[in-house]
């Protein structure tokens, strides 16, 4: 929770968070977890003391998603800002018109 803590003040007032977390199959202990080879389930390269740890390994649909959210947000800024110069040169107009 500290983590979250820390990163959620570290956002600006119009940021976003997203969180992606293992999917943990219900009703399945780490031991046959392990046993069946889940790739959510690696040794600890630290040693005994730690244990096993749950990791996300990412997969070639992941690194897709990653690629269309990127694709998406770049669209989108692009989108806006021919939306504000519109808006602005409207304005602009407006303001020229009713001078004259």
């Amino acid at each position: 929770m500290q983590t979250m803590r820390h990163c959620v003040r570290l956002l600006k007032p119009e940021g976003l968070l997203l969180i992606q977390t293992p999917r943990y199959p219900e009703g399945k202990s780490l031991e046959v977890m392990r046993k069946d080879g889940d790739r959510f389930v690696v040794r600890s390269p630290i040693g005994a003391a730690v244990g096993d740890l749950m990791v996300a390994v990412p997969d070639p649909f992941d690194e897709r998603m990653r690629e269309i959210r990127e694709e998406a947000a770049t669209r989108l800024s692009r989108e806006l800002d021919r939306a504000v110069e519109v808006m602005l040169r409207e304005e602009l107009g407006r303001r020229l018109d009713s001078g004259s």
